[in-house]
């Protein structure tokens, strides 16, 4: 289970229209969470037919731009949607580096279905980079928050079409229940009454367990698999979720698959001069995901992402 908990607001549900595969859907009836003039919402369908809504908002540095664009695709983390605070701030830091698509994954917020804990979350970010590429955008970069992290990890080793990929305070491994916290999280999402309070009072449905027999590609594995792909891992020294441990296995990962060996994911030799940049940053002072991300943390993941597909 790919996890890390926040108890949020109540979201404003909305009610969204009937898409048929492929379709973009204005949103009409709710106002862009950054209330930017620029900002646009939309309705995106999944390949296996989820409607979840995103978020388009330009960056003032790149409105007036000319040449290839850059966009980054922010997934959120466990319990979230796209007018919670902490989300909100993310968009505000990121988009003076490129222009921002933020995705709600399905089960949270006012987007459809019930969520698989980061199983079939990769649907919804290969919604939001089809969007991106209808957009015109030439460069995209995956950006997931807990959750939302080993999302795009393995969206980016199972699917690809990314550019780069920033995972922040990511688990490494599925179910894991190593610290106090995750324990109680694994006991709220087995128990039927604890689900449901997280979906009626919460505004989170998650699917009933078990899920898929044999686990999904875990964010470790995937990280082995994303190729030339550059990755930023960041994680904080002071999170309670998922020790450092997790980063440490993640950033291997990817750096395994890059000493010159044989790629896993392509087959295809690679030598050090043509190795991507794989980084790994332990932040001082830092707690978990969205919630504890400094303005100007998140400023500098900004500048490494708009940096990494120039």
């Amino acid at each position: 289970m790919c996890v890390g908990v926040r108890l949020l607001r109540f979201p404003r549900v909305r009610r969204c229209r009937f898409l048929q595969a492929g379709t973009i859907v204005p949103v009409s009836d709710s106002p862009p969470y950054l209330s930017r003039s620029l900002s646009q919402q939309r309705w995106l369908l999944t390949r296996d037919g989820v409607p979840v809504r995103a978020e388009l908002v330009p960056s003032v540095a790149t409105v007036a731009a000319s040449g290839p664009r850059t966009v980054l695709i922010v997934v959120h983390g466990f319990n979230a949607s796209l007018e919670d605070g902490p989300n909100v701030a993310v968009a505000q830091e990121l988009v003076h580096a490129a222009d921002v698509i933020a995705v709600e994954l399905r089960g949270h917020g006012a987007s459809r279905g019930q969520s698989t804990m980061g199983g079939r979350e990769i649907l919804e970010v290969e919604a939001a980079l089809g969007w991106a590429r209808a957009l015109g955008y030439a460069r995209a970069v995956t950006i997931g928050f807990s959750m939302g992290g080993a999302i795009v990890l393995r969206h980016a080793g199972i699917l690809r079409g990314v550019d780069a990929v920033v995972s922040v305070s990511a688990p490494a491994f599925w179910y894991y229940r190593g610290t106090a916290v995750t324990r109680r999280l694994h006991f709220a999402v087995h128990n039927r009454l604890s689900r449901g309070v997280l979906r009626h009072g919460l505004g989170t449905d998650v699917a009933k367990p078990p899920w898929s027999n044999p686990w999904p590609l875990s964010p470790q594995e995937a990280a082995g698999r994303i190729g030339d792909v550059p990755l930023l891992v960041v994680h904080g020294q002071q999170d309670a979720f998922f020790p450092l441990e997790h980063a440490r296995v993640i950033h291997r990962g990817h750096q395994a698959a890059q000493l010159g060996q044989v790629d896993v994911a392509s087959g295809t030799h690679q030598s050090a001069q043509s190795r991507p940049r794989s980084e790994l940053w332990l932040e001082e002072g830092f707690g978990h995901a969205e919630a504890s991300a400094s303005p100007e943390l998140l400023r500098r993941i900004g500048q490494w992402a708009s940096g990494a597909t120039a």
